[in-house]
């Protein structure tokens, strides 16, 4: 069940995902607001996939990607081995690198990357853990995976040019205030970029290894015909109402007979207008499927207003205990954040 209480502000969740939460420490540094929104979907589509992770589970329950922070040397390692489809296999080995300043969450990542030849340290024994990744580090470690050698196809401190013909390097990408966000572009689009020296691309490797299915990969980057079609399709679900907006579609169902649960739902699917892209669904918070109250879509279609009201204080099945009050929802719906207020 979504979780509502005692928090101002949270990003919305995928519909269906499974959530998979990591506790990787980093390094973080100050920089200038972007906006990441595009990329905290990007980073939904990866996540659906078991390919980029969150660093743990926020105050809210929800899974923060924290994007706007710059990747230690640690964390873009064990990013790109996720990337790879790798992280079972890293979780199961040892130490088998020679450095002595690897955490020890980040051992079988660091292990697997030395072992593969997709990272090297600092010096014979030192990686550098907590240094920051540059934008050409992880630029590197992606052009590696793709099957490149630098100082044969490209240099190690210049990776941009080949990066681009390789299509790996989106417009968004920020070569020199590099975070986790442009690491979600990148190894986003390495996806579909081809492995050197053949028609294959990156996803279709990882699809032959078990990484994940089509399907599953079909389903991530879905239009948002497809999203609907995949909502409707749902043999528990039930369509109550829905408000159309240019950004997405707000819909309210009642699920009945699913062994996981009974109740309202309430989701948004984003059109292509929308700063997340299209075909993202998006579960809206109800408390135990209680039917929100007073629901408006705004003039302008961004945003989508509601409320649920508790006459007395409501334990929730994830065992959160919801005080008694109205909570009142603003849902952005070009970006899919929720934001909310509790009167007394």
């Amino acid at each position: 069940m979504n979780r509502v209480c005692r928090k101002k502000r949270m990003p919305a969740l995928l519909l269906c995902l499974v959530l998979c939460l990591t506790t990787c420490l980093g390094i973080g540094t100050a920089a200038e607001w972007r906006d990441l929104s595009r990329q905290r979907g990007q980073a939904m589509r990866l996540q659906s996939l078991g390919l980029f992770l969150g660093v743990g589970e926020g105050s809210n329950g929800f899974t923060d990607f924290d994007l706007e922070r710059s990747p230690s040397r640690a964390e873009a390692v064990t990013m790109l081995v996720r990337a790879l489809g790798k992280d079972s296999e890293a979780k199961r080995l040892g130490t088998t690198h020679p450095f002595t300043d690897v955490p020890a969450w980040a051992d079988g990542y660091v292990s697997y990357a030395y072992g593969q030849g997709l990272t090297r340290g600092t010096s014979d024994t030192t990686f550098g853990a907590w240094d920051p990744a540059t934008g050409a580090m992880y630029m590197t470690f992606m052009l590696r995976a793709l099957g490149y050698a630098d100082g044969e196809d490209f240099t190690w401190d210049d990776p941009w040019t080949l990066a681009e013909a390789c299509g790996i390097l989106p417009l968004t990408v920020d070569r020199g205030d590099f975070r986790r966000a442009d690491a979600v572009d990148v190894t986003a689009a390495a996806l579909s970029a081809r492995l050197k020296g053949t028609d294959s691309t990156l996803a279709q490797k990882l699809i032959a290894e078990g990484a994940f299915s089509q399907a599953a990969y079909d389903r991530a980057f879905q239009t948002y015909e497809a999203a609907m079609e995949e909502v409707a399709a749902n043999a528990f679900y039930q369509e109550k109402e829905r408000w159309e907006s240019d950004y997405g579609t707000v819909l309210l169902g009642y699920v009945t007979g699913s062994p996981q649960s009974t109740g309202y739902t309430l989701c948004l699917v984003t059109r292509p207008a929308a700063a997340l892209d299209e075909g993202l669904t998006i579960t809206l918070p109800l408390a135990n499927g209680q039917a929100p109250e007073q629901p408006v879509l705004s003039q302008d279609g961004q945003t989508f207003t509601y409320a649920i009201h508790l006459d007395e204080p409501l334990t929730l099945q994830t065992g959160m205990v919801c005080e008694a009050g109205t909570y009142a929802y603003t849902v952005d719906l070009t970006t899919g954040e929720v934001t909310m207020e509790v009167r007394s």
